[in-house]
């Protein structure tokens, strides 16, 4: 059944940051945007950070450990690297290693594989594709043979808006039309708010209305249900009030 109360509640919470305030939290609270910070920081030839940032999201799925784990030790492994040659290889040479991302190993190389022809075309035009994220979304998902708002797909060009941030030290906005990725978290939330069917459609309704593209709203979502896990004392009247309604409803 449909929770139209909580949905509207929810829709008050949300009108209540403006998109400034969605990024800054981003920046302060995100651990992938954190890991991929780190990362940068540490990387002495920066030519592919962006093009590793967007191919690792690619093959973020079936993880044996949390998102966050997974990024933190992403981050770890090539900061001590230092350089890289060519991301789909270093990738690949990473999955041989990597604890958190130790399944179906296979799809993910080949994934990785097909994208090889892209790497310098990215690199070379960082600043087009994080200014039209659009183009970049259905590059990857002509080469990968995928839908173009799949999971996978939508979160890397999260991930990629991320290092293009990081690397630039510009603002880059995401799009309304680029769908939310509907992981466990989002079905969950939606389930809970009576929404089982065009979860995509009712987050970009909501995304409209609260005029935070689908993708930094995910980002909110994330962030605060992440700073509930771990009990983190939230100061933010605005983060506290959005945590105290999802807790009301999970």
């Amino acid at each position: 059944m449909i929770q139209k109360n909580k949905i509207e509640e929810l829709k008050e919470i949300l009108k209540q940051f403006t998109i400034e305030e969605v990024l800054n939290i981003e920046r302060a609270f995100d651990t992938q945007f954190k890991a991929l910070r780190n990362l940068y920081m540490n990387l002495t030839d920066k030519t592919y950070f962006c093009t590793l940032a967007l191919y690792n999201a690619l093959i973020s799925y079936q993880l044996s450990g949390t998102g966050e784990s997974y990024w933190l030790e992403f981050s770890e492994y090539f900061s001590k690297r230092k350089k890289i040659e060519d991301p789909v290889q270093d990738l690949i040479a990473f999955l041989t290693v990597s604890k958190f991302n130790s399944r179906i190993k296979a799809p993910k190389i080949s994934r990785l594989e097909k994208l090889r022809i892209l790497s310098d075309t990215i690199a070379k035009n960082e600043l087009k594709y994080a200014e039209n994220p659009k183009i970049l979304q259905y590059e990857i998902s002509r080469k990968l043979k995928s839908k173009p708002n799949s999971k996978t797909i939508v979160f890397s060009i999260k991930m990629f808006n991320y290092a293009c941030r990081i690397k630039y030290n510009r603002v880059f906005i995401l799009p309304f039309d680029i769908n939310i990725p509907v992981d466990l978290r989002i079905s969950r939330i939606s389930k809970r708010l009576g929404i089982e069917r065009n979860i995509e459609q009712f987050w970009n309704n909501i995304a409209q209305e609260v005029r935070i593209p689908p993708l930094h709203l995910d980002s909110l979502l994330w962030v605060t249900l992440g700073l509930l896990k771990i009990r983190r004392r939230i100061i933010d009247k605005k983060l506290n009030m959005l945590a105290r309604f999802l807790i009301t409803i999970l």
